[in-house]
């Protein structure tokens, strides 16, 4: 029985999978299975597995209709024998030592967590952002507290798990979910105490024209899908009683899962997003002792004061003054003197940008019936 099992899910991989297994295959940690599930490829995939599993008898075969990668990464974890368990997907890669280096910490913590580097032919205005999130920013072992996992990226690919825990609590990925591995990372680390932070690059994260992050970024009706995962990790925190120590940092997630699904969904799923987002509010509100003004007001619909906190104070400000040089120094962006051009830096300028933009958005959410 091998000590790691590496499940790749697959579809319709043909232009990646042999780069992608090659750097599996040739770790330098050699005591691993690698569970490959075909998800109802249409291209060569299966037939490259199966070249690759006659020259490597670690390498199992699973095919399957096409169910999406939450199913897929479920089947393999079903069937996986090893006593830790990571992810690759299948058009990624890892540097040759990536397992060794990881697996030397796991009896030091009940997660081990390395660096990714993100590379690929797409989403360039973006990298910037890539390199921050997917950045290590501890090293060594680390208490798993509110701000430890709020400062830690949520990808499956790039951490090394304990099959003791997701057996014991039942951790699964959503299926029919995109977004997944948010909700398996914030499950896993509320029945884990400890994380190991390995300051190394050790996964390749392949950024293409035709990936979920890159339709995300375009914008998606699948954003909203963060809020159905919040959802279930409500309901599991709740179930394994971690959420009443931890109200601060469900607020803080569902926080930052409500921005997610808001700003990446196209302009006629937003007021979806914000029925759907009130609706588990008021459900949150209801099952726990939340003293959180985002909550408070999403569940009362008072969207306004979402986005701009003290919107009552500046819409004053805007609509009532009448003073033109006042409203003069708010609008005008730039300004000359001997004969050079400055950029004033008036706080109030991007208030009214967004005061504008709220309004906009209001406007649009009173003229349509929203339903879920």
């Amino acid at each position: 029985m091998a000590n790691l099992s590496v499940i790749v899910p697959v579809y319709n991989a043909e232009k990646y999978i042999r780069e992608c297994l090659d750097s599996i295959i040739n770790q330098t940690y050699k005591d691993i299975e690698i569970i490959c599930i075909n998800d109802g490829s249409i291209d060569n995939s299966q037939s490259i597995l199966e070249e690759y599993a006659q020259k490597d008898n670690r390498i199992k075969i699973i095919s399957q209709d096409n169910k999406g990668v939450a199913f897929a990464r479920n089947v393999g974890l079903k069937n996986a024998q090893g006593e830790y368990i990571t992810f690759v997907d299948d058009d990624d890669l890892l540097d040759y030592n990536a397992y060794e280096q990881a697996l030397v910490h796991i009896h030091d913590a009940d997660i081990v967590h390395f660096g990714i580097k993100v590379f690929g032919d797409s989403n360039y205005a973006h990298r910037f952002g890539d390199d921050n999130y997917y950045k290590i920013k501890y090293k060594g072992v680390k208490n798993l507290n509110k701000k430890v996992i709020l400062n830690s990226d949520v990808s499956a690919c790039n951490k090394i798990f304990k099959k003791s825990i997701i057996e014991q609590y039942n951790i699964a990925f959503p299926d029919g979910l995109n977004y997944e591995d948010a909700e398996f990372y914030f499950k896993y680390v509320s029945c884990s105490k400890t994380a190991y932070y390995l300051d190394e690059y050790l996964y390749y994260y392949r950024r293409s024209g035709d990936s979920i992050m890159s339709d995300t970024f375009a914008g998606t009706d699948k954003a909203i899908h963060h809020l159905y995962i919040i959802k279930n990790i409500f309901e599991f925190w709740v179930n394994n009683h971690f959420i009443y120590d931890n109200e601060s940092l469900f607020v803080e997630t569902f926080k930052c899962f409500f921005n997610f699904a808001y700003w990446n969904s196209k302009l006629d799923q937003r007021p979806k997003v914000l029925y759907v987002a009130s609706e588990y509010a008021q459900k949150f509100s209801e099952a726990l002792t939340i003293n959180s003004n985002f909550v408070k007001n999403l569940a009362k619909r008072r969207y306004g004061e979402i986005f701009v906190p003290d919107l009552k104070f500046y819409q004053k400000i805007y609509k009532r003054i009448k003073v033109f040089d006042i409203l003069d120094r708010c609008t005008k962006e730039y300004t000359w003197f001997l004969g050079f051009k400055f950029k004033k830096h008036h706080k109030n300028i991007d208030i009214i940008r967004r005061l504008n933009f709220i309004e906009d958005e209001l406007l649009k959410m009173e003229s349509r019936n929203i339903k879920e």
